[in-house]
């Protein structure tokens, strides 16, 4: 009987026409995904592989801030990395957004950022977000690594 391959995620990644802006900031959120906690709501190999899948071209985009001023600008400040606009994302058929907050992050900040989002992205495009706990974070700091596929 034959042993199932082990999937190889960098050979995935290798295969496809990505950006290598693309490939670090992939890279950036399973590092990420290795620092979970149980409390944390976290996004899977299978959740990239399911947003890659899309037809289209993908953009990626990164944010940190220390203090946090608006949640607003931590959503366009992604974009902007990422190369695009707020209003970019109504063209967007898929979207993948990692949060690395400390401990006592309100979610409710979380939610405000999701909504604009939400409020924005195409109507039946697919969301995938989630979360990692760093308690080395001080209580205002943030990152934000988004994917996003544009048809």
């Amino acid at each position: 009987m034959k042993e199932p391959m082990e999937f190889n995620f960098e050979t995935y990644l290798n295969k496809r026409k990505l950006t290598n802006k693309v490939k670090l900031t992939i890279k950036t959120i399973i590092n990420e995904f290795s620092k979970s906690q149980k409390d944390d709501l976290i996004l899977t190999i299978e959740d990239l592989k399911n947003i890659l899948n899309h037809n289209g071209e993908v953009f990626a985009g990164f944010y940190e801030n220390k203090d946090i001023d608006s949640e607003f600008d931590a959503i366009k400040f992604v974009l902007k990395d990422a190369s695009l606009n707020i209003n970019s994302l109504n063209k967007t058929s898929a979207a993948l957004i990692s949060f690395v907050i400390p401990h006592k992050y309100p979610i409710k900040k979380i939610k405000k950022i999701m909504d604009l989002v939400y409020e924005n992205i195409h109507y039946d495009a697919t969301i995938l977000w989630g979360t990692v706990t760093d308690n080395v974070l001080n209580e205002n700091h943030i990152k934000i690594a988004g994917l996003f596929i544009i048809e």
